[in-house]
């Protein structure tokens, strides 16, 4: 059985997907004009890249329910993204559609199956994003269709993409001159409230800090509570360390709290502090340090780790 890889997935994407993208858009002319309903009814993204891509596809997501606030949508990824689906909490499990990749007969399988599913579904406008494979769904999606079924191309770039926390160091190594008092500011989170998240990536070793913030000023008390969770490249392992003082608003960069919990190659901890069952007078945001810290010595900008920091 051959094993397909996230290297062999881009190679193939670099030789393969500019042709086939510009045949399913010849095709997809050859078709003629179409009319495209004013109001979709259900919309299809598919994202069959790592789980960065599907991370970074967040704000699109966002934009597509303010334009089409009355459609239904679904979602088309790689079984592996399983983990981080829940902290996106975009699409209900019952409308994602997995395709396994870890070797050509499993991807071939699991597409013949997806597309099966795909066209039972009428008025299915298509939004690709990123690899080639995503291309040749959404034409067999919606090849021969009756239905009004655009097809948006595939993009190559991410959306509003977070930025890469790696310090300018030597190439190939996984140190960096990095510290927790300067470490890079993500963004803030809610800790009671929101499911707010923050991302980023990077390849070496990286210190970031979220501020996580006290919202709910109800009766009844509630812990603040932030997740991190690390997915570490298939060539290369990393671990999350999470960094909180409970007590005091004061960066912590000597104690790690939490012990994480390991999935494949996905790390996630979880960390909660502050009030107990009846509220207090203390506002309890902190701004938390997390640390991504390298198992090896050896580290390539081929492989990036990808984080992912939820508040609540």
């Amino acid at each position: 059985m051959s094993s397909l890889n996230i290297q062999r997935q881009r190679w193939l994407d670099r030789v393969l997907g500019a042709p086939v993208c510009w045949l399913v858009t010849l095709l997809h002319r050859l078709r003629g004009p179409e009319t495209v309903p004013g109001d979709m009814q259900r919309i299809l993204i598919i994202v069959l890249s790592e789980m960065g891509a599907l991370v970074l596809t967040r704000p699109m997501f966002q934009r597509l329910r303010q334009n089409h606030p009355s459609a239904t949508f679904y979602l088309l990824c790689s079984e592996q993204n399983d983990a981080v689906l829940d902290l996106l909490d975009e699409v209900p499990a019952e409308r994602v559609i997995t395709i396994r990749s870890g070797s050509l007969t499993a991807l071939a399988t699991d597409s013949v199956r997806a597309v099966r599913r795909m066209r039972a579904l009428p008025h299915l406008a298509v939004e690709c994003a990123v690899i080639l494979a995503s291309a040749g769904l959404a034409a067999c999606a919606t090849a021969g269709s009756s239905q009004d079924s655009p097809i948006d191309a595939p993009v190559s770039h991410a959306v509003d993409g977070a930025p890469a926390t790696d310090a300018a160091t030597s190439s190939e190594t996984c140190t960096t001159t990095q510290t927790c008092q300067a470490a890079v500011i993500l963004g803030t989170v809610s800790g009671d409230s929101g499911s707010q998240m923050v991302t980023t990536s990077g390849y070496q070793a990286a210190w970031v800090k979220v501020r996580v913030t006290e919202d709910n000023g109800s009766i009844g008390g509630q812990k603040l509570k932030v997740t991190a969770t690390l997915t570490s490249p298939a060539a290369a392992a990393f671990d999350v360390l999470v960094y909180v003082n409970p007590d005091n608003d004061v960066i912590e960069c000597a104690s790690p709290t939490g012990t994480p919990t390991t999935n494949g190659n996905v790390e996630t901890l979880s960390v909660k502090w502050g009030e107990g069952a009846v509220g207090n007078s203390d506002d309890d945001s902190r701004t938390v340090a997390i640390e991504v810290r390298p198992k090896s010595t050896s580290c390539s900008p081929a492989q990036t780790w990808q984080l992912v920091v939820k508040g609540d």
